[in-house]
């Protein structure tokens, strides 16, 4: 697909549907729960966020291609380099911004919640040519299991955090390269230890 002197890869243009599938359910589930929360505009911004860290990226990885091509920024990203080093700026973007808001239990349920349904959605898309019927089964405990506990005594976090650990296994064991990771994968692992550092701050709350 091209829009422009842009073109855009299937994949792309899926993962962008994706996305806009787990904003929609965040805003639906929030609504049909009656969470009073921004969690989707907290969504939407990390997403928009992502976006401008990974083609920023490009000003660290390849800072003479951007002086000589200040264009190359619309055009490019950072690659897999670069993805790595926007997530973990989106992170940290992320915690800033979630501590600016109230109800961080329901919040951070919500958007866990559209994280897991849009990857979801994304491994379904894959399914047809190298997607893996394991991950899908995973997945959809995962969405059963949060829909069943809710935002309950923070039990959605042990959900999250087992599944993502074991996403980000059965990814490397079903590589040629084991040492190979993917976008995906290193999605899976920054989820994994945000969780753990969360949980990490429940329970030193809850000792208090």
């Amino acid at each position: 697909m091209q829009i422009g002197k842009i073109n855009l890869s299937e994949q792309l243009v899926w993962v962008g549907i994706c996305v806009a599938i787990a904003l929609l359910s965040i805003y639906l589930v929030g609504k049909f729960l009656k969470l009073s929360t921004n969690a989707a505009d907290l969504a939407f911004e990390t997403v928009v966020a992502f976006i401008l860290f990974w083609k920023g990226s490009l000003l660290i990885l390849s800072p003479l291609l951007v002086f000589n091509s200040p264009l190359s920024l619309l055009y490019f990203t950072g690659g897999h380099p670069g993805f790595i080093l926007a997530l973990l700026f989106t992170i940290i973007y992320f915690h800033w911004k979630l501590s600016n808001y109230q109800n961080h239990k329901n919040q951070i349920f919500l958007l866990s919640f559209g994280l897991v349904i849009g990857t979801f959605f994304y491994e379904i898309v894959q399914f047809a040519e190298e997607g893996s019927l394991g991950i899908l089964l995973l997945l959809l405990a995962m969405l059963l299991l949060m829909v069943y506990w809710k935002s309950y005594n923070w039990r959605f976090l042990d959900v999250l955090l087992g599944g993502s650990i074991l996403l980000f296994i059965i990814g490397m064991m079903r590589q040629e390269y084991m040492l190979e990771t993917s976008k995906l994968q290193w999605l899976y692992l920054f989820v994994a230890i945000y969780i753990v550092w969360i949980q990490y701050g429940v329970y030193r709350r809850r000792m208090r």
